[in-house]
């Protein structure tokens, strides 16, 4: 890894609780709010059904609308060419 790759990864690292935390508290008010989502948490609280939760939160009140990724070399992924 070359230096400017190591920093753009811990510059991601540091960042990104930046934009999800903020919109998961979004997310949560929406479970919140939601009635009858909220009382099958409460009724089976495990661990399991918490993680899942969470999960649920984080992706439907994501701030990472896109990624722009740049191919480093080219290939063909499900019958397309990416230069």
């Amino acid at each position: 890894e070359s230096h400017f790759e190591l920093i753009s990864y811990y510059k991601i690292v540091a960042t990104a609780g930046q934009d999800v935390t903020p919109n998961a508290v979004t997310g949560a008010h929406a479970l919140i709010t939601n009635p009858e989502h909220l009382k099958k948490l409460q009724e089976n609280p495990c661990d399991h059904a918490i993680k899942l939760a969470v999960a649920d939160i984080i992706r439907w009140s994501t701030s990472v609308a896109q990624f722009c990724r740049t191919a480093q070399q080219g290939c063909e992924t499900r019958g397309k060419h990416i230069k």
